[in-house]
């Protein structure tokens, strides 16, 4: 609660009058905005990452991937070789 208080009420421009924002206030604004309190065990990730947007965005990007992977591996190897060019120098 220190930096909903502390912080993000005084970042916005909002004047509290010297109260604080309790606990049940911020869980009631959140369950307005649309969060669900969740308990989440360490170790899983949870994004949504396999929602049938974000699937279908994926089979689209690796088809284009793959569509444009031999100019990477051209890009890499000109990269390689710039790397060690040598600059040549003129001696008089």
């Amino acid at each position: 609660m220190k930096q909903v208080n502390n912080h993000i009420l005084p970042s916005l421009g909002l004047d509290s009058g010297g109260q604080k924002v309790s606990e049940d206030t911020a869980c009631r604004w959140l369950a307005k905005l649309g969060y669900e309190l969740k308990e989440v065990k360490k170790g899983i990730y949870v994004d949504g990452h396999e929602q049938e947007d974000v699937v279908a965005y994926c089979k689209e990007f690796l088809t284009a991937f793959r569509a444009n992977e031999w100019y990477a591996l051209l890009g890499l190897a000109k990269q390689s070789l710039m790397r060690h060019q040598v600059t040549p120098h003129i001696y008089r």
